[in-house]
């Protein structure tokens, strides 16, 4: 610091006036660029890529998918006949309303998939969420995950028309194993945000 206060040469040929401003916020601009173009896999139409290297997996809208799938019963839950307001925020200390339909519509899902009959999500909704959560990890502990991308990116669905997934398993098994926007085929189900706070329409990306 001395060297810098006499201005003298911090190292041969380098004027210590050019460090003498250090608290000054930098300058700098940083860019990224692929080291390669993304490349379109055998097969897949050009609305499935996009930049930089991504290749569409699959649509989920779970709220669609629940309503077509419980119907008139689902209808009923979103609709309000479950005595809960649907908010998409979640309540301080405890579970939101949407959160908790989403919740009874998913574990009727999977109970009329994996031992058929007809599971009410309206009845559903009555019961502790800490008791349908532990159900719900349960279940999708023994989905399969084959024909998914081992790691893939979760986003906000785009404006281009693609193929919705009407599989409840499938779809519970990418919502319950993704952490953020990331989807990793690995993990253990959790009830977590993507399900019972989003409930937004998204799509998953692989990378190729």
């Amino acid at each position: 610091m001395r060297a810098v206060a006499r201005q003298g040469e911090l190292w041969p040929g380098q004027p210590a006036r050019l460090a003498h401003n250090m608290s000054a916020p930098p300058r700098s601009l940083v860019a990224f660029r692929p080291l390669r173009s993304p490349r379109k896999p055998p097969g897949a139409a050009p609305r499935d890529c996009v930049e930089p290297g991504l290749r569409w997996v699959l649509r989920i809208e779970f709220d669609h998918l629940a309503r077509e799938r419980l119907g008139a019963r689902g209808a009923a839950l979103y609709d309000g006949e479950a005595g809960l307001s649907p908010s998409p925020v979640r309540l301080h200390g405890g579970w939101a309303p949407i959160g908790r339909i989403r919740l009874a519509a998913a574990i009727a899902l999977l109970r009329r998939a994996q031992e058929g009959g007809n599971a009410d999500p309206l009845a559903l909704v009555a019961v502790a969420p800490e008791m349908l959560a532990d159900e719900l990890r349960e279940r999708c502990a023994r989905v399969p995950v084959r024909g998914l991308p081992a790691l893939a990116m979760i986003s906000p669905r785009d404006a281009v028309e693609r193929g919705r997934c009407f599989d409840a398993e499938r779809a519970l098994a990418v919502l319950t194993r993704t952490s953020g926007s990331t989807f990793d085929s690995s993990a253990q189900p959790v009830a977590g945000p993507a399900l019972l706070e989003r409930g937004l329409a998204c799509d998953l990306w692989e990378p190729l």
